[in-house]
């Protein structure tokens, strides 16, 4: 894990019963911006008992306006918009 937040998220998702399944850091989504080709993966993806799947970037609120912490949010919104 990559900051004491991803650990703190993780430990939240460990101990939440609702959560049945889940994965650090589990794909590598690419996508092209401006003819130019990105990729983000994911910090968590999230099975819960309902069959309902998520995936989370986890970010400190200091770091969401940076601008390579949009595109990843971007790349991520895009490609679970695709997914459905």
């Amino acid at each position: 894990m990559a900051s004491d937040l991803e650990y703190d998220h993780w430990l939240c998702v460990e101990c939440n019963p609702n959560i049945i399944n889940f994965c650090e850091q589990p794909f590598e989504i690419k996508q092209m911006i401006n003819q130019k080709r990105y990729a983000s993966i994911p910090d968590m993806w999230i099975l819960y008992a309902d069959g309902t799947e998520e995936i989370r970037e986890v970010k400190y609120e200091r770091d969401r306006m940076n601008e390579k912490v949009q595109r990843q949010i971007k790349i991520q919104q895009t490609y679970c918009k695709e997914k459905g």
